[in-house]
């Protein structure tokens, strides 16, 4: 195949599956408005759903208030600021840091 052809093909591939992932996605959710969460048999396959709970930036402020850093510091990190990092450092220094990934095609 040439490179136009795979571009070509890589296109409508790319419009196939949104279409399906919409698809796929309003059947989950058909089942998710129908179905308590909990494991099921259906068609012959396992069906799973669940209700994860997260924590909200609301959620997480009312636990800072309960348990405050000097009291409870084993639950609290520091990390570092890949943004700060980025934006503070030059290009050939944060290079000396980065380590190059397998390379990735997009096509729009």
């Amino acid at each position: 195949m040439s490179h136009e052809e795979i571009v070509e093909r890589l296109t409508v591939l790319g419009e196939q599956v949104e279409v399906l992932e919409e698809e796929r996605k309003r059947l989950r959710l058909a089942l998710a408005d129908d179905l308590d969460p909990g494991s099921y048999v259906i068609a012959g396959c396992k069906v799973s759903v669940t209700a994860p709970k997260r924590m909200t930036a609301a959620d997480k402020a009312k636990f800072e208030n309960d348990y405050p850093v000097a009291g409870f510091p084993a639950f609290y990190k520091t990390d570092l600021d890949l943004v700060e990092i980025k934006l503070s450092l030059a290009p050939n220094q944060l290079a000396e840091y980065q380590t190059v990934g397998a390379k990735q095609v997009r096509v729009t």
